[in-house]
């Protein structure tokens, strides 16, 4: 079978809505055959372009695509990772920020791309932040975090934490290694016996862990 016909069994086979990219057809022939039935498809009103490398069939298509969709599918396809751009946690939680609409943060290198929803521009994270990615605490101290020392204030993080529980406290300063120091000392300030609490908590889960793990006692 040609190019082509692989193509357009592939573009059949998605189910509705689904999103298909240039990497998942790089199998069907060289990089010139593929990209030259894609073009000669999308001409011909088989497919939609929604970014560059990005695509959907025309007649299985959602009426639109959000933007986190069109960048996870691109992280997606380089083998890389989206997640919310701090701006837009601070915007959520009516922090005093401008959002930068169509950000996001990327595991490894950045870049940005043309899309039906306007450019796309994904910037690295760093490794703490990635790691406080996709649940509540670490978003909200990445959304603290983007708004930088001198904007996030003392107060800031006072009426912050006022907004949470017990429990919710103890999540974030279980966080604490990963905060830059800056925040890291607010929350300090604004917490106090609850950081001295947790603090003690974490040790003492620390050296259970560590006896757990030490090999039995000879006799």
């Amino acid at each position: 079978m040609t190019c082509m016909s692989l193509i357009r069994k592939l573009v059949s086979s998605l189910k509705p809505g689904e999103i298909f990219t240039t990497r998942e057809c790089m199998v069907y022939g060289g990089r010139s055959a593929v990209d030259n039935s894609l073009y000669k498809l999308v001409k011909s009103g088989v497919i939609e372009r929604l970014a560059r490398g990005v695509f959907v069939s025309v007649a299985k298509r959602k009426a639109s695509y959000t933007s986190e969709e069109i960048a996870a599918v691109k992280a997606r396809s380089f083998g890389r990772k989206t997640f919310d751009h701090g701006s837009s946690l601070a915007s959520m939680r009516q922090l005093p920020v401008d959002e930068l609409k169509n950000y996001f943060a990327l595991t490894r290198s950045s870049t940005s791309f043309f899309t039906t929803n306007g450019r796309i521009r994904m910037r690295i994270a760093s490794g703490r932040k990635e790691h406080l990615a996709h649940t509540t605490p670490g978003d909200i101290i990445r959304a603290l975090w983007h708004l930088g020392n001198g904007v996030c204030t003392l107060n800031l993080v006072k009426q912050v934490v006022t907004l949470w529980n017990k429990n919710e406290v103890s999540a974030i300063l279980r966080e604490a290694s990963w905060m830059p120091y800056w925040l890291l000392s607010l929350f300090r300030q604004v917490t106090g016996p609850s950081w001295l609490r947790v603090a003690t908590e974490v040790i003492s889960e620390r050296s259970r862990a560590a006896r757990g793990n030490e090999p039995p006692h000879q006799l």
